[in-house]
């Protein structure tokens, strides 16, 4: 019984998520230089299909329909929009300008940030039960003691082994086009982050964390990219 209850524990720790407000963020400086250019960006292109992605088994997804504050498509677009006209990537940045030097077109091809129980994570409650079933048998059989250390493993999430991990990929994509709609530069970023955490970390507030630092490495990779190749 203490066994099955400790199992429980361990479940209720991992799947006890409550329910947020996600909203993406970036966070970067002014740019190095600014480009001497007018853009209109387009609303972004969502290929992520989140909305259609389930959560990951006793797992939480940060980007789904129940956690977004709005659609990803229009939160990213205004986020980006947001900074490269606070920062002065370029001269004039709006989401609609009259007869703008570039039009800027973006994609969103991955944006997937979950925290779910990792390998040990899954597999501890059910090894856990067996092992300390077959340690107390054992020891109920022979009377030595030692054979009580099968229970360790149903411990160790409790003692802070790692049993949960957060993993963020986000993979975006813009496409620049002149006066005469012709394609002048196509541009992408992705990155990728990962953490594992134990029971007494709260991993939720970690994973939104995680998700706005993995983007604005992205968007800050885009910059740099843009000044090289739009000068």
């Amino acid at each position: 019984m203490k066994k099955i209850i400790f199992s429980v524990i361990l479940l209720a720790l991992l799947t006890g998520c409550g329910t947020i407000s996600y909203s993406p963020k970036i966070t970067l400086d002014v740019s190095p230089k600014t480009i001497s250019k007018t853009v209109q960006i387009d609303k972004f292109e969502d290929l992520t299909n989140y909305k259609n992605t389930g959560k990951p088994f006793l797992g939480y997804s940060l980007i789904s329909e129940n956690t977004l504050a709005g659609n990803l498509d229009l939160e990213i677009t205004n986020v980006i929009l947001s900074d490269f006209s606070s920062n002065s990537v370029f001269s004039d940045v709006k989401r609609r300008i009259e007869n703008p030097d570039y039009i800027m077109k973006g994609k969103i091809i991955k944006f997937r940030s979950v925290t779910k129980p990792n390998t040990f994570g899954y597999i501890s409650p059910i090894l856990g039960i067996v092992l300390s079933a077959y340690g107390n048998q054992r020891y109920e059989m022979t009377g030595n003691s030692a054979n009580l250390l099968w229970n360790i493993p149903l411990l160790l999430p409790f003692v802070g082994v790692p049993i949960q991990e957060n993993i963020v990929e986000i993979l975006i994509e813009l496409e620049f086009y002149d006066k005469s709609n012709q394609l002048v530069s196509k541009i992408s970023s992705g990155k990728r982050y990962q953490e594992s955490f134990s029971i007494y970390n709260n991993n939720i507030l970690a994973l939104q964390s995680n998700t706005n630092q993995t983007l604005t490495s992205v968007v800050k990779e885009l910059r740099e990219k843009i000044l090289e190749e739009l000068k």
